[in-house]
């Protein structure tokens, strides 16, 4: 069986993916004639696009030469039987652009004349992207986005620290992490000092208690260290603005955290569900998060790499 990287094109395509229009060069094979227009960023004209191909080549293999290796372009696309997509590096066609156009500007239908002129000149040196079976993109997907979550929780958390720092040190020390569900609790119940401190000695225990806190000595000590605390700053400007953050980001926090839980089972189920999930289990630190992230940075495709480097 002919193998995608041999096959005869019928023609070649560069194809430069934008927010609102996407340009396009067409060249057939056998011809020096090339043709430039664009298409509208609507699934219905991308998908009339596809058609008026498989119409005009007969269902023929089509090259198409893009910048990514995912996303709407490389999704839309992926499926069609007869076209045969070929990720370009950006940096190959940023330094292109560098060398033929000095002015370096960015321009999308220059850029897919040079996506085309990469594909007919150096097809040989480029290789046809094969996608991942579906529970591997699945994963990969799914490890993604949870990376992004983590990231922006820690990001409001960070913001949580630098605002009490400002006005309500104490509570760092009294509560644990500031993205467990005691300390957004802690806060969203007593977001400052003052309030805090009007907090009678018993509801302070019953709170802890029902967050489960062990520990009755260390809670007694907790209790006193509240008693004898004394505010950083008085500015009511401080106060306000300080507080008022605090407790827009407490409300945000908890709702990462449960995201990130629902995302964690998710991923479990699916990464369980896989053939090479034992073998990346087996690495040295590989735990539940970093197994499955390990796993979908090698893929499913082991001949996507051409030599162990």
């Amino acid at each position: 069986m002919m193998s995608k990287q041999n096959v005869e094109i019928a023609a070649f395509i560069g194809l430069d993916w934008a927010d609102q229009k996407h340009a396009v060069t067409l060249q057939e094979s056998g011809s020096d004639q090339r043709q430039r227009f664009t298409l509208d960023h609507t699934p219905e004209a991308l998908q009339n696009w596809i058609q008026s191909l498989r119409d005009r080549f007969g269902g023929k293999p089509v090259a198409i030469a893009v910048e990514q290796k995912r996303g709407a372009l490389i999704y839309a696309l992926m499926h069609v039987e007869f076209l045969h997509l070929y990720p370009v590096n950006p940096v190959t066609v940023a330094k292109m652009r560098e060398a033929f156009y000095p002015s370096g500007a960015k321009d999308d239908p220059r850029d897919a004349d040079l996506l085309l002129d990469i594909l007919i000149s150096h097809r040989r040196h480029l290789r046809v992207w094969t996608p991942d079976d579906a529970l591997t993109r699945s994963i990969q997907l799914l490890t993604e986005d949870r990376r992004r979550i983590v990231d922006e929780r820690t990001a409001l958390t960070n913001q949580l620290t630098a605002a009490l720092k400002m006005y309500f040190p104490q509570s760092l020390d009294w509560f644990g992490d500031l993205h467990t569900a005691r300390a957004c609790a802690f806060l969203q119940r007593w977001p400052s000092l003052d309030q805090l401190k009007q907090a009678s000695p018993s509801s302070i225990r019953k709170f802890y208690k029902a967050q489960g806190y062990r520990g009755d000595e260390k809670l007694e000590q907790l209790v006193g260290n509240i008693k004898k605390a004394q505010p950083l700053t008085r500015d009511s400007a401080v106060l306000l603005s300080c507080s008022m953050k605090v407790e827009t980001l407490v409300q945000q926090i908890p709702l990462l955290t449960e995201a990130i839980e629902r995302y964690d089972q998710k991923i479990a189920v699916l990464f369980n569900q896989h053939d090479d999930s034992t073998l990346f289990g087996s690495f040295p630190g590989a735990g539940a998060a970093l197994a499955p992230r390990r796993f979908t940075a090698f893929g499913s495709n082991r001949d996507r790499f051409q030599c162990a480097s």
